[in-house]
């Protein structure tokens, strides 16, 4: 079998849990020992949402593995979201939008507001946190090896359009999407909410607490120290 275990997790292999099927159930792709914050993100929105799922060993670094995981998905990214034989997902909306949907029927919280504008606003505050050129994404391009011809930089520019003038950039972008989201938690505060948006916890309200590590590092009993996440 090549699953293997990690910090008392189990993690299968694409070629294990990867083929679409009808009863296959939830898979999402992770690396172990490493807190990606996308994959954890959505790791507690299932969690939230009392999702059964199965760790999927992501192919980080493994072109190989990677090539499978492209066979499957047509893409590469963490993390990847299957389930039963349902087109993958790689997207942030659909992957929150299928864990609503699957979490419908079992008590959980509702965390896509039914309210247009409330949703409006959740999804918009949400892809300034972690959409494309949002706060992590931006936040990845700072902070890293300047050196242009660097294998960081060069993989930094094929993924997420590093540049250094795009890292000198970074440090306003990121001050304008805090104080955005500053004002959002004055105002709920102001109205009696300790949430985003409304009166309870949204998806918004959970990739924030999960992406916050990334200003603030956790303790070792939120987030273990291990071999892989030293740096």
């Amino acid at each position: 079998c090549a699953a293997r275990e990690s910090g008392g997790l189990t993690f299968y292999t694409l070629d294990e849990v990867g083929d679409p099927s009808p009863g296959a159930g939830l898979r999402i792709t992770f690396v172990p020992g490493i807190p990606g914050l996308w994959a954890e993100a959505l790791r507690n929105v299932c969690e939230v949402k009392k999702l059964e799922y199965i760790r999927v060993l992501h192919p980080l670094g493994d072109r190989q593995r990677q090539a499978r995981l492209y066979e499957l998905t047509s893409q590469r990214s963490l993390p990847t979201m299957l389930y039963n034989d349902d087109h993958p997902r790689s997207a942030l909306i659909e992957q929150i939008r299928l864990a609503e949907k699957l979490g419908a029927e079992n008590g959980s919280p509702q965390l896509i507001p039914s309210n247009v504008n409330d949703r409006i606003l959740m999804l918009g505050l949400l892809n300034e946190v972690a959409g494309e050129s949002g706060l992590i994404y931006t936040w990845r391009l700072m902070g890293k090896d300047t050196d242009p011809d660097s294998q960081a930089s060069v993989m930094l520019a094929e993924k997420y359009g590093y540049t250094p003038e795009a890292a000198a950039a970074g440090e306003q972008h990121l001050i304008d999407i805090l104080q955005a989201l500053s004002a959002q938690l004055r105002m709920q505060k102001v109205n009696g909410s300790k949430y985003f948006v409304g009166d309870s916890i949204s998806v918004l309200d959970i990739y924030w607490a999960t992406f916050s590590i990334a200003f603030g590092l956790p303790d070792e009993e939120i987030m273990p120290r291990t071999r892989q996440n030293m740096g």
